[in-house]
């Protein structure tokens, strides 16, 4: 709770930074531009709810853990590159429509937020130089549906070749230049036209890289090197876990296999999941040795959470993806240690696991909706041959 009023507190400040930076630029830019005071007042107040709808998006999704990889813990990531891309909104409206870097920032965004997040916000910044410098729809709709498709593109990004996407990002922003811009020139055509859009796209390119090569370093690979020593079974902690207590260790590993799986389907972060699986049931000498290992914070935040879930309940989807795997997997051992040779019926199994859950209340502020839940199941249910692994 505390650690999520400080949060709050830091984006309120940063939010109200930027709110001010907008209200600025856009009278200054407003007066460059010669504007009625009329025009002036209403593009004031329009930037001032494109900025506020595009921060309760970040806001919400900030606090419920919702931004991609590890953004919710370092929202001034993304603060930081919205104050950056609103100044260079407010350049753009002195610049010609050709020459708007906004392919970049719509990948920027959406990088350090999510891709909600980052087309709203970018499709935001984007309206102030269509705003205040007057450049009109087609200006809008040709750097939006380029940033879009780039925002598409980067989804996956770590899984992907990242030459193409910056090739075919660039492509595409080259083909609505030339057809927005380019080919509605009143003019004779010639070759000379190309060369600020070519610059505009060699310039977003560069920036990319730039973000990407940060990106790649800040939050993809940070924690890589821990996460394979942690998430390897055969690691110095869970090897003498084995030595002591085996049926823990099993409990553990088995619990992991479902959070990996569990994970994918959910689109969450399975390194992270998997590694509060490892240790979950740990017992407390082991789990000091834990500190140098040096656990990651996601992890950490799942363990905390888990640990505290008959007194707080459960909130995040990952800590309820945990719950219910370790509840279906030690449930399952107890069971088949009881029933003998007897089959044990997975799918009464599940239903109750997912009852007895569900009546505790530990559920009733979670963020995990009813279809993630039916997801869940229908993956414990697919799992048959597993069972039998299992309980081998």
């Amino acid at each position: 709770m505390e650690e999520n009023n400080k949060k709050k507190q830091k984006i309120y400040f940063a939010q109200t930074v930027i709110l001010l930076t907008g209200v600025i630029g856009g009278l200054l830019c407003g007066h460059i531009e010669n504007q009625s005071p009329e025009r002036l007042l209403g593009n004031t107040i329009m930037i001032l709810l494109l900025l506020a709808v595009s921060g309760l998006q970040f806001r919400y999704d900030a606090i419920n853990h919702k931004l991609n990889y590890n953004n919710s813990e370092h929202v001034i990531r993304y603060l930081v590159f919205v104050e950056a891309g609103m100044l260079f909104a407010y350049v753009c409206c002195l610049l010609p429509t050709e020459g708007w870097p906004f392919l970049f920032l719509f990948v920027a965004i959406s990088l350090f937020s999510n891709e909600t997040t980052g087309i709203v916000t970018a499709s935001s910044l984007l309206l102030i130089p269509v705003l205040v410098g007057g450049a009109g729809i087609n200006a809008f709709a040709l750097y939006f549906i380029c940033g879009v498709f780039a925002v598409i593109l980067f989804r996956n990004v770590e899984e992907s070749n990242l030459g193409v996407l910056v090739l075919l990002s660039g492509l595409v922003m080259l083909v609505c230049l030339t057809s927005n811009v380019i080919l509605t020139l009143d003019t004779v055509f010639h070759p000379e036209l190309f060369i600020i859009p070519i610059v505009n796209i060699v310039i977003n390119v560069l920036l990319i890289m730039i973000v990407l090569k940060y990106f790649f370093a800040n939050i993809i690979y940070l924690y890589r090197e821990h996460y394979l020593e942690l998430n390897n079974p055969e690691n110095s902690v869970m090897t003498e876990l084995k030595t002591k207590d085996k049926n823990t260790y099993m409990r553990s590993i088995h619990t992991a296999y479902f959070c990996d799986r569990i994970g994918k389907c959910l689109q969450l972060d399975t390194d992270a999941l998997k590694c509060a699986a490892y240790y979950h049931c740990m017992g407390e000498e082991l789990a000091k040795k834990m500190v140098d290992k040096m656990m990651p914070p996601l992890p950490d935040r799942i363990l905390s959470e888990y640990r505290e879930f008959k007194k707080q309940g459960i909130r995040s989807r990952e800590a309820a993806v945990l719950l219910y795997s370790d509840s279906v997997v030690s449930t399952y051992l107890l069971m088949s240690k009881n029933e003998g040779n007897n089959a044990v019926d997975i799918n009464t199994l599940i239903e109750a696991v997912d009852k007895k859950i569900r009546e505790s209340s530990i559920l009733d502020n979670c963020e995990i909706t009813t279809k993630e839940l039916s997801v869940m199941k229908k993956i414990f249910r697919e799992e048959k041959l597993y069972y039998d692994f299992l309980r081998g």
